[in-house]
């Protein structure tokens, strides 16, 4: 059994969540060099597999469909830490306020949350008090 088989890799659930945020950056048409940096960190956030994080580097360069990759996220924690991400992402972005605030916007439906959208802001309240955020 090698090194890689061994080790506890991400769910899909949560792999998703990051393809998600990734897909997200790429809203406005272009990667800013905060973006960037911000989504390399993220690369070294969780543990993935060889062939997740090639995935990751490739949606890093080559957008993917928001609504496809946030409807593959099945954990509610990882739906949750999408919007944490994703606000961490903005943050300090003047354009965040634009097509990205409106993408993310797009998927605060309980289709895509699987729980009515006025409940959002106390469970991602819940969310990051569990995560020490």
């Amino acid at each position: 059994m090698g090194i890689e088989n061994s080790r506890k890799f991400v769910t899909e659930s949560r792999f998703y969540m990051w393809r998600a945020v990734f897909s997200l950056a790429h809203s406005e048409g272009i990667l800013t060099i905060k973006e960037t940096d911000f989504l390399s960190k993220c690369l070294e956030e969780d543990n993935f597999s060889a062939g997740q994080k090639q995935i990751l580097l490739r949606d890093l360069m080559e957008p993917q469909n928001l609504t496809r990759m946030f409807t593959s996220v099945s954990r509610e924690e990882d739906k949750l830490d999408f919007f944490i991400y994703a606000e961490e992402l903005g943050a300090g972005d003047d354009s965040y306020y634009g097509k990205e605030k409106k993408a993310m916007n797009s998927l605060k439906k309980e289709e895509y949350l699987g729980f009515p959208p006025s409940y959002l802001q106390d469970k991602l309240m819940e969310r990051k008090i569990m995560r020490g955020s």
